[in-house]
């Protein structure tokens, strides 16, 4: 088969499909000359309702809805989603967990980023653990930063987020460590670029990483290491369902 001249490519394209209880070929989907994709579907609801699935995107924005007659449901989801911040968290002496988030009693917490950035005394490499654990940890020096809803209509969050400047007394029982990273660390006064780790836990099929029940925990933990001078800001987003 030759190639396509350019004008031929510069023409709209469409593949087409047919309908199966019509049989007439009208769920398309096309790419115009304007490098726009457009596509039509039909599905059905649980209760057998025509659902009309509409994709009207181009180069530089993409928008999805699903209607259903009465709801309308947009492609940046309907999940209660949830964040908690740190600023200048000092580390404590061969430091373990750092941060952690602790599952709830009514909610299902999914995990779907960490970011971590932070200065020490000399600049070097600091290894960060993410330790998943079946009980929470106790005892030490937290604070509890504000849960913060991405949507102020949600309810408020039921997850426990706690930063620690000295240990926790007893660290909960660990189930492993689910990524691990070695991190250049610089001072505040070097011309370094400072270190910024940004950990995503759903880029496609995968689960996040789930807390269920209220023993369950994600730390970001520090290998029993004494960063001197250790200061992070850190970040770290969720969903409750």
């Amino acid at each position: 088969m030759a190639d396509l001249t350019d004008s031929q490519a510069a023409q709209t394209v469409k593949i087409v499909g047919s309908n199966p209880s019509t049989g007439i070929e009208d769920n398309y989907a096309e790419v115009d000359s304007s490098g726009n994709l457009k596509t039509k579907a039909q599905v059905q609801d649980n209760a057998g309702t025509g659902i009309t699935s509409t994709l009207n995107g181009s180069k530089q924005a993409l928008d999805v809805h699903v209607s259903n007659n009465s709801s309308t449901i947009p492609l940046d989801g309907t999940r209660a989603t949830y964040s908690s911040a740190i600023v200048g968290l000092l580390s404590g002496a061969l430091a373990t967990d750092i941060l952690t988030i602790t599952g709830s009693a009514t909610k299902t917490i999914k995990i779907t980023k960490i970011g971590v950035s932070g200065t020490q005394t000399t600049l070097g490499d600091v290894n960060l653990l993410f330790i998943k654990r079946s009980t929470a940890n106790s005892g030490g020096t937290s604070t509890t930063p504000a849960l913060v809803p991405n949507d102020s209509s949600d309810a408020a969050a039921t997850a426990v987020v706690r930063a620690y400047t000295l240990n926790p007394t007893s660290l909960g029982t660990l189930i492993g460590t689910i990524r691990t990273a070695k991190v250049f660390v610089p001072t505040t006064s070097s011309n370094s670029t400072e270190m910024y780790l940004e950990m995503t836990f759903n880029t496609g099929f995968q689960k996040p990483i789930y807390l269920r029940g209220t023993g369950e925990v994600l730390a970001l933990n520090l290998n029993a290491t004494t960063v001197t001078g250790g200061n992070f800001n850190i970040w770290i987003e969720w969903v409750e369902e």
